[in-house]
């Protein structure tokens, strides 16, 4: 599971970046991927036998740089919309919302039942 959330937000963190760096006034940009992308599959399984520590550094490091971001996105820049091939149309706050901010915070979910459990 780290393997993927460190994957994650490295690659939403682009995705963001890249919908904020098109043009305003020109098509939307597309973003995004899908569960199956050969590249994501490729980095996971390739970080999937890193250290716990090792994949704890990187979340950390490209959390404080997506969070540092994230706090200074302007209203416009919130409000700037991407185009995702299954969910459609997204403003940028929305992209926050579901690929970094709901998304891991289900993960934290996950982490808090499994060391609940004992497993």
């Amino acid at each position: 599971m780290l393997a993927h959330a460190a994957e994650a937000v490295s690659f939403w963190h682009g995705e963001i970046k890249r919908v904020l760096a098109a043009n305003p006034d020109g098509p939307i940009p597309a973003f995004g991927r899908g569960p199956d992308d050969a590249a994501r599959v490729a980095i996971i399984a390739r970080d999937h036998g890193l250290p716990a520590g090792v994949l704890l550094d990187r979340l950390r490091r490209e959390g404080a740089a997506v969070a540092a971001r994230i706090a200074r996105l302007t209203p416009e820049e919130l409000a700037r919309v991407g185009h995702h091939p299954a969910w459609g149309e997204m403003p940028v706050g929305a992209i926050v919302e579901r690929t970094l901010a709901a998304h891991l915070e289900g993960h934290a979910e996950q982490l808090r039942r499994l060391l609940g459990s004992g497993t």
